[in-house]
């Protein structure tokens, strides 16, 4: 999640889900959107966080093998901001096979515990 900025207009909201191969660096970025949440979000800023959630399935299906860092890019009318995902409880680990190819999500503790997708 991020908060800052306002998110009073749907239209106005940027999020990307972007996914950099830890070896080439090649990313691919998939269009998160924005929705309205289940219930109204109060910050310091006070500004209108209506549309601050998103939900959205993606395939990644076709990525090639490797390990993969996953960052989101949002974008307000007033606020911009990058950062990578982190699992600051170290409970993130799931596996998944799909088309014989293993999909591990997983934090790295070894860097700061960033979320990870490892495919192979």
């Amino acid at each position: 999640y991020d908060y800052e900025g306002i998110y009073n207009n749907q239209l106005s909201v940027s999020r990307k889900l972007i996914l950099e191969n830890t070896q080439n660096y090649k990313t691919e970025v998939f269009d998160l959107g924005s929705t309205k949440g289940p219930f109204e979000i109060e910050t310091l800023d006070k500004e209108d966080k209506t549309y601050a959630w998103f939900e959205k399935s993606i395939d990644i299906s076709k990525l090639d093998k490797g390990t993969y860092t996953l960052s989101i890019y949002t974008k307000t009318s007033n606020a911009e901001n990058y950062d990578e995902l982190t699992d600051k409880f170290r409970m993130i680990n799931s596996t998944t096979t799909i088309n014989s190819k293993k999909y591990t999500v997983k934090y790295n503790k070894d860097r700061s515990n960033r979320i990870e997708l490892i495919v192979e």
